[in-house]
């Protein structure tokens, strides 16, 4: 299992925060559940410190829901983090990605590469899971301090179409 230790400034916030985080208590822990899948297992330490817990093993739209369930909880309780325990892979020049440290890098990385994957194929562009378009991928645009696509190019039957937005979503069609 891959983990998280978080060590909030105020502990009196603690059951509070994960409650409202759609955490439940599940015997002597709290657990976060996403389509019926427990993706975080959290356990509170005697010196009331939060082990973070969850698997090496899921999708890489599970590891953003955690990785941002666990932004929203170091946020709320001021908290300190380790997250030297959630080695996902490596970025381009060899440095270790994490589920918080070298986390953008590493999302923009694996996003290129199935976008560069995807160039010439059939895709739909969403945007809040609103279908905006579908066509043939030629381009998109990352937000410069984001990994969020701001910008995807796509050939329709009319011609060419740039699409925008904040946070884009390409999909394959897996047609021709």
């Amino acid at each position: 299992m891959l983990s998280v230790q978080l060590k909030p400034k105020n502990v009196s916030l603690i059951e509070s925060v994960l409650k409202e985080n759609q955490f439940i208590k599940k015997q002597n822990n709290y657990v976060y559940f996403h389509s019926r899948k427990q993706l975080i297992t959290c356990k509170i330490t005697l010196g009331r410190e939060l082990l973070l817990t969850f698997s090496p093993s899921l999708q890489l739209e599970e590891y953003e829901m955690i990785h941002n369930i666990i932004i929203q909880l170091v946020k709320l309780m001021d908290a300190f983090y380790d997250d030297s325990n959630s080695l996902l892979g490596y970025l381009q020049k060899g440095e270790g990605a994490y589920i918080l440290t070298n986390w953008d890098e590493w999302y923009i990385f694996l996003k290129k590469a199935s976008l560069n994957s995807l160039e010439g194929k059939k895709v739909i562009i969403k945007d809040n899971d609103k279908d905006l378009g579908s066509g043939l991928l030629v381009d998109y645009v990352f937000h410069d301090h984001s990994p969020s696509i701001i910008s995807c190019t796509i050939v329709e039957m009319l011609g060419e179409r740039t699409y925008t937005g904040v946070n884009l979503k390409v999909v394959p069609t897996n047609e021709w």
